[in-house]
Parts: C-alpha cells; sequence; structure tokens
C-alpha cells in the first residue's frame, strides 16, 4: 500500500522544487519612470527582488521581508508579493 504513494510523492516533490526555483528571481533595472508598476505587474513574480518608487512600496511589497532604501531618496529594493495590494474603499481619497 506504501509503495503505491511513493510515484505520487516524488511527483509532488519534483513539481513543488522546481516551482521554488522561479521565485526569488531579480527583477530590476526598470529604465523607464513611472511605467515600473506595469512591467512589475506584467514581468515579476511573487518573491522576485524588485525596484520601484517609494509611493508604490505599500502596494507592491512584501512586508514580511526586508525593504531597503535603493539610492538614498525614492527608490526601494523589495520582495515582491506577487501582486498589487488593492485599497480599501474610502481610504487614500
Amino acid at each position: 500500500m506504501k509503495t503505491r504513494y511513493l510515484p505520487v510523492l516524488l511527483l509532488f516533490l519534483s513539481v513543488a522544487h522546481a516551482a521554488e526555483e522561479e521565485a526569488g528571481k531579480v527583477c530590476l533595472n526598470i529604465r523607464e519612470p513611472g511605467v515600473e508598476t506595469v512591467i512589475i505587474e506584467h514581468n515579476c513574480k511573487k518573491g522576485d527582488i524588485i525596484q520601484l518608487n517609494k509611493l508604490h512600496v505599500a502596494s507592491f511589497c512584501d512586508f514580511k521581508s526586508a525593504i531597503i532604501n535603493y539610492d538614498g531618496k525614492n527608490q526601494f529594493v523589495c520582495v515582491y508579493l506577487g501582486s498589487k495590494r488593492e485599497l480599501r474603499e474610502g481610504t487614500n481619497e
């Protein structure tokens, strides 16, 4: 009975390992100011390291990881959350 589950377990582990390899890549050097959010949403994956303007940190960065001021001014480096956070209705107006 246990040998029947072994191939399924091995398949699951190989898929899980492949998924981990996709995350955590560098998604920096977005040269067009003002469009970094569009480029991040379409090209970066959850867990990637991203660089963006301070205005977008709350929307895109995973707060479980470090957020670093990159240039001492407006640019920050952080781990991408995977999608843009939605604004709570009635706030930020």
